[in-house]
């Protein structure tokens, strides 16, 4: 009994070796057709970014212009280019909210952040747009001696600038862990430049922050220029010697009384 209880368990074990060994071959690849295996296809990248003409991108450039209109300044048209922009800046700053550091690009740009809630894109622009009040529109100049926090003039200029023809924004864009809200906002051409007119683009001659100006001010009135000399009254030409009256002419000593008498003719003489 012992010896068929063996042998019953060597058969058992060389089945399923077989079994096992049956597996390996029909489960593997033969090298000859690792070739021509097809690649295998890389998971797709997070899709770009492509700005769209939305609805919210539609309430920022109605709510720019609505703005603008109240200090008669053009109207702005929506950009691509710079919605793109703004949103790239926007993604890069959503890790800390720094709403004080600005983009490199030569674009001019307005930065809002706010604590999360809901807001409108009005409420942004109206936020900017209410530092007119912090501006002199008189002397066209900043009250803000030193513009700081609180006390700026910037993103108003940047909202009515009169040469500025586009704008584009970035839409809320979620910062520091969904703590805040973070707005971007770009404008071209620029605008904001000291000693310049918003409203007519004319260089300022006389403005505080007009300082550190690197342009010449053309505007300065020049000094008359000295009088041509055709213009200093010239003296009367001295008179001709033709008025001068002349001296009457000596008279003939026919009638000189000291003239002898002619010795009188020798035919009369005895």
């Amino acid at each position: 009994m012992p010896n068929v209880t063996v042998f019953l368990g060597f058969f058992i074990i060389a089945a399923a070796f077989a079994a096992s060994a049956g597996a390996e071959v029909v489960h593997s690849t033969p090298r000859n057709q690792l070739k021509r295996r097809q690649p295998v296809t890389p998971l797709s990248p997070l899709p770009v970014f492509v700005p769209v003409l939305n609805w919210e991108q539609q309430a920022y450039v109605k709510a720019h212009n609505d703005f603008r209109r109240k200090v008669n300044t053009p109207p702005l048209g929506w950009s691509a280019s710079l919605t793109a922009s703004a949103h790239a800046w926007a993604m890069q700053r959503r890790g800390d909210c720094n709403y004080r550091q600005h983009s490199p690009n030569k674009q001019g740009e307005n930065i809002y952040w706010m604590n999360y809630k809901e807001f409108a894109p009005t409420d942004v622009v109206q936020r900017w747009f209410t530092e007119s009040n912090n501006y002199d529109h008189n002397a066209n100049a900043c009250k803000c001696r030193m513009e700081r926090e609180g006390c700026e003039c910037g993103h108003y200029l940047n909202v009515i600038w009169s040469s500025t023809t586009q704008v584009g924004c970035s839409g809320a864009v979620y910062c520091d862990n969904q703590k805040g809200v973070y707005v971007v906002c770009q404008y071209n051409p620029s605008g904001g430049t000291r000693g310049v007119n918003p409203f007519t683009g004319a260089l300022l001659s006389k403005t505080p922050n007009n300082l550190n100006n690197p342009k010449p001010n053309n505007n300065i009135p020049k000094p008359n220029p000295f009088p041509a000399n055709n213009n200093i009254p010239k003296p009367n030409p001295v008179p001709a010697n033709n008025n001068i009256p002349k001296p009457n002419p000596v008279q003939a000593n026919n009638n000189n009384p000291y003239k002898p008498n002619p010795v009188p003719a020798h035919k009369n003489n005895p």
